[in-house]
């Protein structure tokens, strides 16, 4: 993983200072992402306009430091937070192929995947298929996995910027007309940002139209509302570039879907020169000359009518409306349907959890002394490599779960769980709902690990947050989670900020508490599950009102939505604590297999809470012997945490 920055800008405005003030304060605000490296490179400047990369680097892969910015022999550079995962799972022929696949092109193309050797690195694997690409798009569609990019191509003088579909990799832009630059980075970085941060944090009023206690289903309904339909709209050759400048007068997420490319040997038209037009507007100009036509020819496979084809297997936007009544869930589909995901989501977990570098601490199992071998003892000192963002729900026992299945038996999981301190007189301290459903499912979890011969060390780490701890640190949630700016935002993300800081207490062996913090550079997370699979209320209320259609087009939204309402957010603030989050929902071999299926048979709406939302993972976590956990109803980590008492308390 690695934080990303970018400042372009004109020669004849760039004064060494405050171009060097700009680059620090990027620095500065991708160094926490980045631990182990850090660099910047000016390349040349190009017909009056300059180009300055940077990067952080996080090593997740191997047990080396790939430094970045990376560079080959022609020139070209390329900054790459992402991984590139491993495709090799049969996952695909367990569901029947639709009908409509031998006749939808689509559905017949054969996908080229880009593959990274075991002791390989991502970012070198990509720049290396860039370097001997025709068409650099053709790179980033063979990436199983999320990404987001800064290419620059050498010999024609473009540079290629972009984010992966769903949008986990962060990467915001800005247009700053007055001081002639342009800015790509992973975070927003500005001094003016701060002071708007610091003003929202000491402010009684909430910084947004989110009403504090609503669910954070109807708050994701409004986000869709302004996303979605805007990116489909902007998806036409003419109002693409203009779309992209009017979002970025102020940091913006860099829309997804598409590659975007800067060609800077463009030529700006002569109404722009400085002497028939001011600086401001004049560099506008040479930024809408530099996007150009270009953009839109060279693009990713955007979403919208066609979006699915981004997504490995993923069936065409409201194909699978249309099947739902000639399709009737039965048993044995439904079986089907539960080994589909469950291999799915193994599959995803895996991969995710492949090819880490292993902690100074924990050595490799030797012949001689076996996983068997090891004592309670000893696993209870090692550092772990995986911890799982843990409430004791439905999603994160899953994926706890089936972590337990893929990491190595003698190295611990850490689980991490967080409680923000309680004013209320009616309870006391940190007995939030997430620290009790936290505990029944670590009981629920060392039973099923137990079971299948497993002697797992799970590290149920208690993250505790005070009044004090907030307050004193809100201004920097604000300037994570931004542009987002809602009080579910700031709600989640500072649950999210505190459990990525991984610090809190243990049990130890001998029944006292100590001090501890998590060594795991890798979250697991259960983000992407309600969005797929019903669980959010209003997906009930939805279908109440519209019928299978409705709630099918909602489900929709829901997904394509989340680049914009909160993956983005989400990677900026846990990669601030030096972690990387990963969510194994979002792969596309599970949103493949749940694109495939009727809704009838991924949720059933018309049954009570804790019953039909989410019908099919509940049955999967039945499956994994999480029989207690698959009756718990839905709880937001922001209700479960009571971050937003915490923040916005009422009475």
């Amino acid at each position: 993983m690695c934080g990303i920055g970018v400042l372009l800008e004109a020669d004849a405005a760039a004064d060494a200072a405050g171009s060097a003030a700009q680059i620090a304060r990027m620095h500065s605000c991708l160094a926490a992402r980045g631990p182990d490296h850090a660099a910047t490179c000016r390349l040349e400047s190009v017909c009056g306009t300059s180009v300055t990369l940077m990067a952080s680097v996080l090593a997740m892969r191997g047990d080396g430091v790939t430094r970045q910015p990376l560079h080959d022999h022609h020139g070209n550079y390329l900054c790459f937070n992402g991984e590139v995962f491993d495709v090799g799972s049969a996952w695909s022929t367990m569901l029947p192929e639709p009908p409509e696949a031998a006749t939808d092109p689509q559905q017949q193309q054969q996908q080229q995947w880009l593959r990274v050797p075991a002791a390989g690195n991502d970012a070198v694997e990509v720049l290396r298929a860039l370097a001997s690409a025709a068409d650099p798009n053709d790179v980033f569609r063979s990436i199983r996995g999320p990404w987001a990019a800064v290419y620059w191509q050498a010999a024609t003088h473009r540079l290629f910027f972009g984010r992966s579909l769903f949008g986990q990799r962060s990467l915001l832009v800005r247009l700053d007309a007055a001081r002639q630059r342009l800015l790509l980075c992973s975070v927003a970085c500005d001094d003016d940002l701060r002071s708007t941060a610091a003003a929202a944090a000491g402010s009684d009023e909430p910084p947004a139209a989110a009403a504090v206690g609503a669910d954070d289903d109807d708050a994701a309904a409004a986000g869709n509302a302004d996303g979605w339909a805007d990116e489909a709209a902007a998806a036409d050759d003419g109002g693409g570039c203009r779309a992209l400048l009017q979002l970025s007068a102020r940091w913006a997420e860099v829309p997804v879907g598409r590659l975007y490319c800067l060609s800077l040997d463009a030529e700006t038209p002569p109404a722009a020169h400085p002497t028939t037009r001011d600086p401001a507007a004049c560099w506008q100009a040479r930024v809408e000359a530099m996007l150009g036509e270009s953009l839109w020819r060279t693009a990713c496979r955007a979403p919208g009518p066609c979006r699915a084809s981004a997504v490995p297997h993923c069936r065409p936007f409201g194909v699978r409306a249309a099947r739902l009544i000639s399709q009737p869930s039965d048993s044995a589909t439904f079986d089907l349907a539960v080994t589909g995901l469950l291999e799915a989501l193994r599959d995803s977990v895996s991969v995710r959890l492949a090819s880490l570098p292993r902690p100074a601490l924990l050595p490799s199992p030797s012949a001689d002394r076996s996983a068997a071998a090891v004592s309670a003892a000893d696993l209870a000192d090692k550092p772990a490599r995986v911890a799982v963002l843990f409430s004791g729900g439905l999603d994160s026992a899953v994926i706890a779960a089936l972590a337990d299945e893929c990491v190595p038996p003698d190295e611990p999981i850490d689980l991490l769980n967080v409680a923000f301190e309680s004013t209320s007189s009616s309870s006391s301290g940190y007995d939030v709902p997430d620290r009790l459903t936290g505990h029944a499912g670590l009981a629920e979890l060392r039973c099923v690990s137990a079971s299948s011969g497993r002697q797992r060390v799970w590290r149920f780490v208690e993250i505790d947050v005070s009044a004090e701890q907030l307050h004193r640190t809100q201004v920097h949630i604000h300037s994570l989670i931004y542009p987002r700016t809602t009080i579910l935002d700031m709600t989640i993300g500072a649950a999210l900020y505190f459990a990525a800081q991984g610090q809190g207490s243990v049990e130890a062996p001998d029944g006292t508490r100590r001090a501890y913090t998590s060594a795991a550079r890798l979250l697991l997370s259960g983000a992407g599950a309600d969005e797929q699979l019903g669980g959010y209320g209003r997906h009930r209320s939805r279908y109440m009102h519209g019928g299978w259609a409705a709630l099918d087009a909602e489900l929709d939204a829901d997904l394509y939505g989340t680049w914009r309402r909160n993956a983005g957010r989400d990677d900026r603030v846990v990669s601030d604590s030096g972690r990387e989050l990963r969510t194994p929902f979002l792969d596309g071999s599970v949103i493949g297999v749940l694109c495939r299926l009727p809704v009838s048979v991924v949720c059933q709406p018309q049954l009570p809470a804790g019953h039909g939302d989410k019908r099919l993972l509940r049955a999967v976590a039945e499956r994994l012997g999480l029989r207690a956990t698959a009756r718990l109803a839905k709880r937001a980590i922001q209700f479960g945490s009571r971050s937003s008492k915490a923040l916005f308390p009422i009475g």
